[in-house]
């Protein structure tokens, strides 16, 4: 997780970062759309570890592993 859940204990959303492997398990959790009514809202940012390593975006983040 990141951003505003991290720092206040009234976030305007969640923020969750999924590292993934294969392409179709990503789209098997986004076309449930379980979160869409959530509140706060649920985001969810995708990357496969290459991706997280190129953008650095653990670190930019100051994401936080959550499981």
């Amino acid at each position: 997780m990141f951003g505003s859940v991290l720092t206040s204990l009234t976030p305007a959303d969640l923020d969750v970062l999924l590292l993934y492997q294969d392409p179709a398990d990503i789209k098997a959790i986004r076309s449930v759309r379980a979160w869409d009514d959530e509140s706060p809202p649920i985001n969810i940012i995708a990357m496969t570890p290459q991706e997280e390593s190129d953008y650095a975006f653990i670190r930019g983040t100051r994401a936080q592993r959550m499981v």
